[in-house]
């Protein structure tokens, strides 16, 4: 014979269940559905959210990684010296830092030695202020910009390649091709979103 306490709680899991397959039978018989939540316009109006960037780092040894959507405040970056085995600090940008005034703070104060920031921006630099002042940033920064194709004008190609921290450029693209990126002078990916 089994253990008496098993046993109840077998025959409560089993009354349970049995309870709720009735109600879920009551509900099918007198045909209550809960009717799916409206959407609000906000929600309805926002375009879809991009596929995330999948990023294989060829360092897989121990440390941290820090992940910010901004640009580090001055504290932010103070307190990332407390952060024990800190390697990397990735910033996910929303957009291009206009100049070299939002990025001056990364430069003050720089990271433990062997760490770097990888720093992920959306689109082509919207001015050359914009791609020159990541050259002014005396630290570590692999720079990886995700464009939804080949530029209009093949000048922005020439504002990438002026960008020493430019690590790669990822394109989305529905059919991956180099066409439009001939000049471009570091590699390039594809990142290719079936709908």
């Amino acid at each position: 014979m089994g253990h008496p306490r098993l046993a109840r709680i077998s025959i409560l899991a089993l009354g349970l269940a049995l309870t709720a397959c009735a109600a879920s039978q009551d509900s099918l018989r007198t045909g209550a559905v809960d009717p799916p939540p409206a959407r609000t316009d906000a929600l309805a109006s926002r375009a879809p959210e991009p596929p995330p960037l999948v990023l294989v780092l060829d360092d897989l040894g121990f440390g941290a990684t820090v992940v910010l959507d901004r640009l580090p405040s001055v504290r932010d970056l103070e307190s990332l010296h407390y952060v024990s085995g800190l390697t990397r600090v990735v910033l996910q940008l929303p957009a291009w830092p206009a100049g070299w005034d939002r990025l001056e703070a990364l430069a003050r104060m720089p990271l433990p030695e062997d760490s770097e920031y990888l720093v992920i921006v959306p689109g082509y630099p919207p001015s050359r202020a914009a791609a020159e002042a990541w050259n002014q940033v005396g630290v570590r920064v692999r720079l990886i910009v995700v464009v939804p194709g080949p530029p209009a004008d093949r000048a922005a190609i020439l504002e990438l390649n002026s960008i020493r921290a430019l690590d790669r450029v990822v394109a989305d693209m529905a059919e991956p091709s180099r066409a439009g990126f001939e000049r471009l002078q570091r590699p390039l990916s594809f990142r290719v979103a079936l709908r």
